[in-house]
């Protein structure tokens, strides 16, 4: 029967930032262009917004309308290229587990299997939205039904139904987590590969994605600590910002490190989550696939 080693998987990622901190530092600043360009290209707006006393101008200024759609313009191009650098990053922690000898030192394409990867994300993300909405209209008559009951039993039905339904997602998380590696994999929309991989594994798969997602905070809480310290050694004079009319700041030596060596670890911090929280799900496909393998040595 084919299986996958849990402890193998989760260790993926940290595997990964051992052998690639460069490429994981990469990851980090890229997540976090897209955002900083958003905010460098709605600056002015926001600038001439604050410049006056008297505050934002009338909403039926033609003047202030304008800039107010060029914001939103601007935060829809950033927030898109937010979504293109995630899935692309995403693509590469995959690929550097599938193939990690002929897929560069940091994995970065913008090909086929970026492109279906986006597909089935988009695909997965409105069916968990319809289920939502349908279980949203269960839950009316349900609710409707038990009205007259005992609030103690409600409480009870309402609690089984809540552990319940989280079970379902669970398990549907682990059906289709290994959907996207799939795709990357066949370079195409992978659903049936990904569901039959699956089989058999599903609750191993979603205990796998919760201890990834605990891992991923484990990872990140210390960096953001570390973010921290670094800001406050930099002795910034915080007094200052009370007074936003004399608001000043001078960019001595000190604050420059500071903030800098912040910088440097929140982008660490930043890329070293993605890989645990992306390599996991790519280790156990390969796995499952290498098992698969064995059993039917006639599809290798």
């Amino acid at each position: 029967m084919k299986t996958f080693s849990m402890g193998e998987a989760l260790g993926s990622g940290f595997e990964m930032i051992a052998k690639r901190p460069l490429a994981v530092l990469l990851w980090g600043v890229l997540l976090y262009l897209p955002g900083i360009a958003g905010m460098a290209a709605i600056w002015p707006f926001m600038g001439a917004a604050w410049a006056d006393p008297a505050g934002p101008a009338d909403l039926s200024d033609g003047e202030a309308i304008n800039a107010m759609l060029q914001m939103q313009g601007w935060s829809a191009v950033s927030n898109g290229l937010s979504l293109l650098v995630q899935a692309v990053i995403g693509v590469a922690v995959i690929r550097l587990v599938l193939w990690p000898r002929t897929s560069g030192w940091a994995g970065l394409r913008l090909g086929k299997a970026e492109f279906c990867y986006i597909v089935v994300q988009i695909v997965l993300w409105l069916a968990l939205m319809v289920l939502a909405v349908l279980a949203a209209l269960l839950v009316v008559p349900i609710g409707l039904a038990f009205r007259s009951i005992d609030p103690t039993f409600q409480v009870l039905i309402w609690t089984a139904l809540g552990v319940v339904g989280f079970g379902l997602f669970l398990w549907a998380w682990g059906r289709t987590g290994l959907i996207s590696v799939a795709s990357v994999d066949h370079k195409t929309l992978a659903f049936e590969q990904g569901w039959r991989m699956a089989r058999g594994q599903s609750a191993k798969l979603a205990a796998m994605g919760l201890l990834s997602a605990i891992l991923c905070v484990v990872v990140f809480l210390p960096v953001v600590a570390l973010a921290a310290l670094s800001v406050g050694l930099a002795g910034i004079d915080w007094a200052a910002f009370a007074d936003a009319d004399t608001w000043t700041m001078t960019w001595e030596p000190r604050l420059m490190i500071g903030f800098g060596l912040a910088l440097l670890f929140i982008f660490a911090g930043t890329g070293a989550a993605t890989a645990v929280a992306y390599a996991p799900w790519a280790s156990a496909y390969r796995q499952l696939r290498a098992s698969a393998d064995e059993a039917h040595p006639e599809s290798s």
